[in-house]
């Protein structure tokens, strides 16, 4: 869409999608065999819709909360409103408990301040909850708003990591969107009355001693307590308040302005250039080396394990489709050699999914005595080429 077309569409009323879709990092255009559709399945306004090799938003269902957003194993779908970059650079500055709320919710002016919680995934809550010390998310509003299914997936996520939290270990597999931790979260969904019943009595279990097939969806069983917590009004500060003003003023003059200038281009073949972490990633791996050494070993358990069995002849396949740079491998000193950077791996299973042999396994739950060395060597082996024949002559 050209700047005319948005700025006319603008000025006709018309609403733009709040985000934009970026076909390069797309698993299903990295894989044609793929079965990722995390965004279909996870929006409660059926939104989003699989066109061939893209990902469609419809702009009148959607009412950008941002759920697509945070579940995307790829970082495919990128928000236009990038305020969660901004909140989380500033809670790795304090040491002190915050509030985060969406622009509805502005009590005090104290709150750090979102589009909608939606965005907050998992790797962000976790990643917030360990460098403050606790995290109290407002929801006073949200029964009023379109998107007023989001304290129910919030307090999802949040019985995730508490539940996984005192059950988990280090072998027992999850799905992507699940946890493995070894105590428990301060996190609060603060006086929501209003909260579906069916959410607010519901708690996310932790997998048996069998475990879960990465992909799977956890089980839920009634619990006995609500998932929010009631708050007493607090008295806001004068100068907070305006503070509070001031960055939703400016923020919607940026939204403005942004309409002059043309979308980002999208690519629709992904390339090796396009390799690296996504936005999640990096916050909790920034977490782990930031957070204070008593809430630092709650982080381990939600990075991934990746291993490979004897079936695994090195063809490479694996480092050639994975999205994030996470699989590399290398041929130097007569050897070639399988590396997993466990930092960098969203957990999306493109690897499992494409690999030949189906020699590769993946789980969430490192251990503490494996977070040591970032690159983990998965395989290795001796390889001696003719003279004059390249190791990408090599018939695998």
């Amino acid at each position: 869409m050209t700047v005319a077309e948005r700025f006319i569409n603008r000025l006709a009323g018309e609403s733009e999608a709040p985000l934009v879709f970026r076909a390069r990092s797309c698993l299903r255009n990295r894989l044609w065999s793929s079965t990722c559709a995390c965004c279909v399945e996870e929006c409660p306004r059926q939104a989003v819709s699989l066109e061939q090799d893209r990902v469609v938003i419809d702009s009148q269902r959607c009412v950008a909360c941002l759920i697509c957003v945070a579940v995307c194993p790829a970082g495919a779908l990128v928000a236009h409103d990038r305020r969660l970059d901004n909140v989380v650079a500033r809670t790795f500055k304090l040491n002190e408990p915050v509030a985060c709320c969406c622009e509805k919710n502005v009590r005090t002016g104290e709150e750090l301040i979102l589009s909608c919680l939606g965005a907050l995934t998992v790797e962000h809550l976790a990643a917030m909850a360990v460098m403050t010390g606790g995290v109290n998310l407002h929801l006073e509003s949200c029964g009023d708003c379109r998107a007023s299914f989001v304290p129910a997936i919030l307090a999802q996520r949040v019985a995730v990591l508490n539940a996984l939290a005192t059950a988990g270990s280090e072998e027992a597999p999850t799905s992507r969107s699940d946890s493995t931790l070894t105590t428990g979260f301060s996190i609060k969904l603060l006086d929501q009355p209003f909260l579906p019943e069916s959410a607010a009595t519901t708690a996310i279990v932790a997998p048996n001693s069998a475990g879960t097939q990465l992909g799977a969806k956890p089980e839920i069983k009634p619990a006995a307590q609500s998932a929010v917590t009631p708050v007493t009004p607090a008295t806001p500060d004068r100068r907070s308040f305006f503070r509070a003003f001031r960055e939703l003023s400016w923020h919607a003059a940026a939204t403005t302005w942004s309409t002059l200038r043309p979308e980002p281009e999208e690519f629709d073949q992904p390339s090796g250039q396009d390799k690296q972490a996504i936005a999640r990633s990096i916050v909790l791996r920034q977490a782990l080396t930031k957070a204070a050494p008593e809430r630092r070993g709650l982080l381990p358990g939600l990075f991934y394990v990746l291993a490979v069995n004897d079936k695994c002849n090195l063809c490479g396949a694996c480092a050639g489709v994975c999205p994030t740079g996470a699989l590399s491998n290398e041929w130097r000193d007569g050897g070639e050699k399988l590396w997993f950077n466990w930092a960098a791996c969203s957990g999306c299973g493109l690897c499992c999914e494409f690999c030949p042999q189906k020699a590769i396994s993946l789980r969430r739950g490192r251990s503490v005595e494996n977070m040591a060395e970032e690159s983990v060597l998965l395989r290795q082996q001796d390889v001696q080429l003719p003279r004059g024949r390249r190791w990408t002559d090599r018939n695998r």
